[in-house]
């Protein structure tokens, strides 16, 4: 297989990749679910230290904790699937777009869900021994 002899045929083989229906629907399912897991990763730790009192270290193992197993059952699951109904490639991007879609409608009562605001001296409340004016 040759991708071509001059840096000239670039733009042709980037616009065939780009009409490719199957690579487009795989790229942008791993964005939105790496993007999620980036998130995952970067603020969790951070939340779980806050409200819990909790050592960095620790509320780092609980997310990997969280993360890796889930991850690894959901590649064992996909791969089930996979070898279970003989999906081809449409058939895997299907199956990846389908979870995909499942997912990001049982997380929007994620979104639903709030916390009341801590008291902070001076901000939502007043200081100790001072009126609220």
């Amino acid at each position: 297989m040759s991708f071509g002899s001059s840096i000239t045929e670039l733009p042709s083989l980037l616009m065939n990749m780009f009409k490719n229906k199957i690579f487009m629907a795989v790229t942008f399912t791993s964005c939105s679910e790496f993007s999620i897991v980036v998130a995952f990763l970067t603020f969790m730790p951070k939340y779980i230290q806050d409200q819990f009192s909790v050592d960095p270290s620790v509320a780092a193992i609980m997310c990997g904790g969280i993360l890796l197993p889930a991850a690894g059952i959901g590649i064992m699951t996909g791969g089930f699937f996979i070898r279970k109904y003989d999906l081809n490639m449409f058939g895997c991007a299907k199956m990846a777009l389908i979870s995909s879609s499942i997912s990001f409608i049982l997380f929007i009562p994620a979104v639903l869900f709030t916390c009341g605001n801590a008291p902070i001296a001076g901000v939502n409340v007043p200081y100790p021994g001072e009126s609220s004016s």
